[in-house]
């Protein structure tokens, strides 16, 4: 396929008082492997308070800014409404796409005729840093997007692509959630009968948080908006009460399966993998305290 037939890309970044991060995210999307001529680039400010928007305007990207809501979410349906793409893509200010990120991802899209792809995130160590047991916690278990897919039939916004027919079809994100409106925006696809596939060669770098207060407000987050989809959509994601009913959630995985599959990747010593473990598993109950919280506060 010639340069001149590819599909026009419209790539939607959110970002909110993200300064440093924001400028390395907008490098990395330029250096795409995808005719200029054939993309644009929207960054979408949610009305932030410091520098960010500076450092925007120092490249070649289109900047819009959403005042009236603060949500990640209306900020990306803003871009929905400017995009001009055939094609959608999403990621994060905090995130660093592969050069090969939308070349390996639509061609995949276009020769299996895939209407929601979810792309692969590789996590990645601050740098100047050694890494924390949090870091790895974080490098092991975050964003399994091909195990999400199949679980939940959505994947995160850092790393999707999707067909602006899709959008069309079933509509942009719910800007009344404060979390889970990825995951309620890629089971309504579901039910709308398009296709969903993986794709392990489109790749997304994404920071792992070694601050324990950003580490367990991100998974509180997950919590308390996993228990509100519930609430609003009982029928599509279950009832609340069961989802902190399950008792396996409360499991503690066990000790030599979870060293044998850390372990693949670094040497850890034993001190080492009984820190990695403990956090995981207090991350986890991280998770359920969010659900008996939202349920119990009536959170919406």
């Amino acid at each position: 396929m010639s340069d001149s037939q590819l599909p026009f890309v419209s790539i939607i970044v959110p970002v909110y008082n993200d300064p440093k991060r924001i400028g390395p995210c907008i490098e990395a999307l330029l250096r795409q492997k995808w005719p200029e001529d054939r993309r644009e680039i929207i960054i979408v400010d949610n009305n932030s308070t410091d520098g960010t928007r500076d450092v925007i305007a120092r490249y070649p990207v289109r900047l819009l800014v959403e005042k009236d809501r603060q949500s990640s979410y209306a900020a990306r349906n803003l871009g929905l409404r400017e995009a001009r793409g055939e094609i959608i893509a999403f990621t994060d200010s905090d995130a660093r796409a592969h050069a090969n990120w939308l070349r390996n991802g639509i061609e995949r899209m276009e020769r299996d005729r895939i209407d929601y792809l979810s792309c692969r995130v590789k996590m990645f160590f601050g740098s100047g840093a050694r890494p924390t047991l949090l870091d790895m916690v974080d490098y092991h278990f975050a964003f399994d997007n091909q195990v999400d897919l199949q679980h939940s039939h959505s994947t995160p916004t850092v790393a999707l692509i999707t067909r602006r027919a899709v959008i069309d079809k079933v509509g942009g994100f719910s800007e009344e959630l404060i979390s889970g409106g990825d995951v309620e925006f890629g089971d309504r696809v579901w039910r709308a009968g398009f296709r969903q596939e993986y794709e392990g060669s489109a790749i997304v770098y994404h920071p792992c948080r070694s601050r324990p207060r950003a580490f367990f407000k991100r998974t509180w987050r997950y919590g308390r908006g996993r228990l509100v989809l519930s609430r609003r959509f009982p029928e599509r994601f279950g009832s609340p009460l069961g989802h902190v009913l399950q008792w396996r959630a409360y499991l503690m995985p066990h000790p030599m399966r979870f060293a044998k599959r850390i372990r693949r990747t670094f040497a850890f010593g034993t001190g080492a993998v009984a820190g990695i473990l403990t956090l995981y598993y207090l991350n986890r109950l991280c998770y359920q305290a969010a659900k008996w919280w939202a349920l119990l506060t009536g959170t919406r």
